[in-house]
C-alpha cells in the first residue's frame, strides 16, 4: 500500500521491514516464546513510533531520517491492523485499551479482507503502469506524426 501512495520502492520496503518490528522485537526479547500476558503491549505502543515519525517526516532528504520515518509509519501500520482485531496500548504501554475485534488474527475473514486489499493493490499498480504507458505512447505517436 505505501508504493501505492508513494510510488517509492525504497520507502514501500522500508515501511515494510517496519510492519514486522512490534512482532520482532517482542519474539526477541521473550526468546522466542511471547507469553500471551506480555503480547501488544510495550512494542505495540504508538507513540514512540509517532514522535519518531513526527521527528523524520521534516528530514526526509537525509537517508537515515528517510528510512527512520517510513520505518515508524510501517510500525504504525501494523498496530493499526493489531487494533482491529484486538486491543493495542494507547495512553499506557503496559495497559491494551483501545482497538476493536472485528475478526481473530489468522481467521478466514482476515484472510479475505488481506486478499481483498492485494487485489486492489494489485489493480491499481497495473491502472497507474497501464495509464502512464498509454500516456507515453500517445506522446510518442503525436510527436512522429502517426495516427
Amino acid at each position: 500500500m505505501i508504493y501505492l501512495i508513494t510510488h517509492s520502492f525504497p520507502a514501500a520496503f522500508i515501511a515494510a521491514l517496519g510492519s514486522v518490528f512490534p512482532d520482532f522485537v517482542e519474539f526477541v526479547f521473550w526468546g522466542g516464546y511471547v507469553p500471551r500476558y506480555a503480547h501488544r503491549k510495550a512494542s505495540h505502543w504508538p507513540l514512540p513510533y509517532l514522535v519518531l515519525a513526527a521527528l523524520t517526516f521534516y528530514y526526509t532528504a537525509n537517508p537515515f531520517a528517510f528510512a527512520m520515518s517510513w520505518f515508524s509509519v510501517g510500525c504504525l501500520l501494523h498496530i493499526a491492523e493489531d487494533a482491529l482485531t484486538g486491543k493495542v496500548p494507547l495512553l499506557s504501554p503496559r495497559r491494551r485499551s483501545f482497538g476493536v475485534r472485528l475478526f481473530r488474527t489468522g481467521s478466514m475473514p482476515e484472510m479475505i479482507l488481506a486478499v481483498i486489499l492485494v487485489a486492489l493493490a494489485i489493480k491499481t499498480l497495473f491502472a497507474t503502469h497501464y495509464r502512464f504507458t498509454t500516456m507515453r505512447l500517445d506522446a510518442l505517436l503525436h510527436t512522429t506524426g502517426l495516427p
